[in-house]
């Protein structure tokens, strides 16, 4: 995060709920501002601002397919997960006592 970035963050923090909300809508206005301004005549856009090295992208998940996991094994079932994790509450909170 940019030193300008975290002070902009920092005064924001100070600001009462009320003006934090105001200042959400004047980014927002100005935002919409300059997507307006990429806008070329006949309704393309130019191309996009470059993006921050530090921010990354994922694609998107398309099928439930992606998220499914390789690794349980096939011998168990959904209850003995239940039961794996009814067991673990139990054993955190035997040590919290």
């Amino acid at each position: 995060m940019s030193e300008n970035l975290q002070n902009v963050i920092n005064a924001a923090e100070r600001l009462s709920p009320g003006e934090r909300l105001e200042l959400i809508g004047i980014i927002s206005r100005s935002l919409q501002q300059s997507w307006r301004q990429l806008e070329r005549p006949n309704g393309e856009y130019a191309p996009e601002p470059a993006i921050p090295s530090y921010v990354k992208r994922t694609s998107p998940v398309i099928s439930l397919k992606q998220l499914e996991a390789d690794f349980w094994p096939d011998d168990e079932t959904a209850d003995d997960i239940n039961a794996f994790v009814a067991q673990q509450r139990q054993d955190d909170l035997a040590l919290e006592k």
